[in-house]
């Protein structure tokens, strides 16, 4: 998460924040790591979606 991302950032200090560390590219990169796979929104609707589909599937 960003938050998490940041708070490690922080423990690093200014070491964290020079481009040669991988830590300011995964600092960039986590606001987009969090929507990747796409909003929970949209995750709970393909869900609900594979529900109906196939409710035998809940009782695995």
């Amino acid at each position: 998460t960003p938050e998490a991302t940041y708070e490690a950032l922080e423990c690093l200090g200014g070491a964290g924040f020079v481009e040669e560390s991988n830590m300011s590219r995964i600092y960039r990169e986590a606001p987009l790591n969090s929507i990747w796979e796409g909003s929970g929104n949209v995750i709970c609707l393909d869900i609900l979606r594979a529900m109906r589909k196939s409710p035998e599937s809940l009782q695995a």
